[in-house]
């Protein structure tokens, strides 16, 4: 199709064929190509994810706010994993299984940003998307990451309505269900799901009301600061001087005891774990 002619052009003068417009680059591609690269680690080659976070080289070629966001992506994708396989099989016309590894990838991660993490519609799918131009990979499969995604972005629902046992295996599924109940199970499950919130630590001398505070968190009876899931921790204060660290608020626990009790907490945790172990009977003395 030709394009109108402009106006003042001359009779019979031939168009010339204006450039194509160049396609700006999606915002937060390279986050997505991250959390993609600590799946493919994770998923295919059996890391973990803390170990997956050192070995990828996109991962540590980020910064601040796309570095977290990278780790958000990955982290909700591996906790949703099971739910977000069970709907995306209603998305797609074959099995999972038979899908390119880091296509298949690139959808969970992007279902994880759609179903789990709020993301826009929009960012969600376009960033993917591009995400798959740009990761070597997957870049046979844009369209149908494009195309997959697009549905999932209007059918929400599919997840939504989608087990919360899901998550597990079926083995452990039902072996949950036999322990705990149908109910308990799924309040496992959705418990499961949520992103943990994050501890802190101080430095000897800290105020842990004045740094939760600062930092918008809660105050814990054991001298912990308690903050939301999802926080920038490099870009917070205190960070660069070190003045707290992140710890969970039981070892900080178990720290703290030692400080006290010394080498007394040592022999009650070794007897407790022999107890359990080994089925013994344990009373405390009267």
């Amino acid at each position: 199709m030709k394009a109108p002619n402009s106006a003042g052009r001359r009779a019979g003068q031939a168009a010339r064929p204006s450039p194509a417009p160049r396609r700006p680059s999606a915002a937060g591609a390279s986050s997505r190509v991250a959390a993609a690269e600590l799946l493919h680690l994770v998923l295919e080659e059996n890391s973990d994810l803390e170990t997956a976070l050192q070995n990828s080289e996109t991962y540590r070629g980020l910064a601040g706010p796309d570095r977290g966001f990278a780790r958000a992506i990955a982290s909700a994708s591996l906790r949703g994993l099971g739910r977000i396989h069970w709907a995306l099989g209603a998305l797609v016309d074959r099995p999972l299984d038979q899908i390119e590894s880091p296509v298949k990838i690139l959808l969970i991660i992007g279902c994880a940003q759609l179903w789990l993490m709020g993301v826009p519609d929009h960012a969600a799918v376009s960033a993917t998307v591009e995400a798959a131009r740009s990761w070597r990979p997957a870049r046979r499969g844009g369209g149908m990451v494009n195309a997959v995604l697009r549905r999932a972005s209007r059918e929400e629902a599919l997840f939504e309505t989608s087990p919360l046992i899901a998550i597990w295996p079926d083995w452990l599924a039902a072996r949950m269900k036999a322990a705990l109940g149908n109910a308990g199970a799924d309040a496992l499950a959705a418990l499961q799901l949520e992103e943990p919130p994050i501890d802190l630590s101080l430095k000897p001398g800290e105020n842990p009301q004045t740094w939760a505070d600062r930092l918008g968190g809660e105050d814990l009876p054991n001298g912990s600061v308690r903050l939301m899931a999802g926080i920038n921790l490099t870009e917070s204060p205190g960070y660069a001087e070190g003045a707290w660290w992140v710890q969970d608020a039981g070892a900080a626990l178990a720290a703290r005891l030692w400080e006290r009790f010394g080498a007394r907490t040592s022999r009650i945790c070794a007897l407790r774990q022999a107890a359990r172990l080994c089925n013994w009977p344990l009373r405390a003395r009267a």
